[in-house]
């Protein structure tokens, strides 16, 4: 009894302590295109033009990443499966270093203003 009576209290400071913020929209919306064939081309050692290795976005920004590769692809915090398109906003300001499947370099460093 005592056991979920400290539960209880746990579970309601967690609660009390959770913010919710509201993000505006930038009307910003950065597109990018994985084409098919882009695994082949990198994996042969050429140059592929499909993300920036620095990529600088503000809160509310949109980013689009279309997928159109027969290949799984890496790009920072999101992995895209053949086909696969992912649309996000971003929430918070940081910086996400992370792999990036699209260019020789495997890396990608996202600044969110």
């Amino acid at each position: 009894m005592l056991g979920l009576a400290v539960l209880a209290s746990v579970m309601t400071m967690s609660c009390a302590t959770t913010q919710t913020s509201v993000v505006t929209p930038t009307g910003v919306v950065q597109n990018y295109l994985v084409p098919a064939g882009t695994a082949g081309r990198i994996a042969r050692g050429e140059f592929v033009d499909v993300m920036p290795t620095l990529l600088y976005v503000k809160v509310g920004d949109v980013i689009v990443i279309d997928n159109q590769d027969t290949f799984v692809h890496t790009i920072g915090p999101f992995s895209l499966r053949p086909g696969e398109q992912i649309r996000h906003m971003w929430i918070e300001r940081g910086t996400i270093v992370g792999r990036c499947s699209t260019h020789l370099s495997d890396r990608v460093t996202i600044v969110v203003e």
